[in-house]
């Protein structure tokens, strides 16, 4: 056998180390898609919250109070609906159409 040189010796340490960071940046980019999939789904469910808390507000201020507290329980009711149907869609691979016109059919 013969002996490798420096230079073979130093080529093939960066070729590793080169492999090395090619697999880093593949992890990188598998989290970054995660992480932006995960910020839109926080992003639905932030938007959802908020459209609940303005059909609350508008509860809270108008009618009498037993009307209030009967749509104070329905618009509860269609939040934890729609949260349902969400973590649903969520455990499935691909939400189906059907699900996602479940879902605007409990919010109206």
């Amino acid at each position: 056998m013969s002996r490798m040189s420096r230079a073979q010796v130093a080529v093939g340490l960066w070729r590793a180390q080169a492999k090395r960071w090619q697999a880093q940046a593949t992890r990188l980019q598998a989290d970054n898609t995660r992480l932006q999939a995960r910020v839109a789904e926080l992003e639905d469910k932030v938007e959802r919250l908020t459209e609940q808390v303005a059909r609350l507000g508008r509860v809270a201020f108008g009618g009498s109070s037993q009307k209030q507290a009967v749509e104070v329980a329905q618009v509860l009711e269609v939040g934890e609906l729609a949260d349902q149907v969400a973590e649903r869609d969520q455990k499935r691979a691909q939400p189906s159409v059907s699900t996602s016109c479940e879902t605007l059919a409990l919010l109206e």
